[in-house]
């Protein structure tokens, strides 16, 4: 499978760099994945037409970023791509999908249990916000153990939402029809 990976932006010496997290080489070992960058100016088309599922990383969600992420979103919706939003992803996902983040404490650089499909796992937690309601279109999976929402799927496309990061995992959580999908 070819996918899609949207990047961070990180600022170096007054010199903007993308950048991606080393755990995603591992977590998609067995595909071809491809760079997104973040560059205004491509042709979304083409880019996501080439591709068989794109990935919106964690990271910043600086208005460069987040632009270049709304137009290969469309580009996904209109071509009826697979799209998995992890962190960052699912918060801007959700919030294309006019739903409720705000934030929350106790989430920043620690582990915590969700239920997800009736099952208790213990995932990684390194963000300061929450979805406190998800978009009409989509339905919550996953719940931490304080209530909040953690995951969740879009209910007429292939799109998910997590807020952990599986590419941080050693083994990765994932919902079961993503997880088919991708290894």
């Amino acid at each position: 499978m070819k996918i899609g990976l949207t990047q961070r932006i990180l600022h170096y010496n007054n010199t903007a760099y993308d950048c991606l997290e080393h755990g995603w080489y591992s977590l998609l070992s067995d595909h071809t994945f491809f760079y997104i960058p973040n560059i205004i100016e491509q042709d979304y088309k083409k880019l996501v037409s080439d591709l068989d599922m794109i990935i919106f990383t964690g990271g910043d969600a600086s208005p460069h970023r987040v632009l270049v992420e709304t137009k290969v979103l469309t580009q996904c919706y209109i071509q009826d791509k697979p799209v998995l939003g992890v962190c960052h992803g699912a918060f801007f996902i959700n919030e294309l999908e006019q739903g409720v983040n705000s934030t929350i404490e106790n989430h920043y650089n620690t582990t915590h249990k969700v239920i997800l499909e009736d099952q208790e796992y213990e995932v990684n937690s390194f963000h300061m916000n929450q979805i406190k309601e998800v978009g009409a279109d989509l339905n919550a999976i996953a719940h931490a153990d304080d209530g909040s929402i953690e995951a969740f799927k879009h209910k007429n496309r292939q799109v998910w939402g997590i807020v952990w990061h599986p590419e941080r995992m050693e083994e990765a959580v994932l919902p079961t029809d993503l997880r088919s999908l991708i290894q």
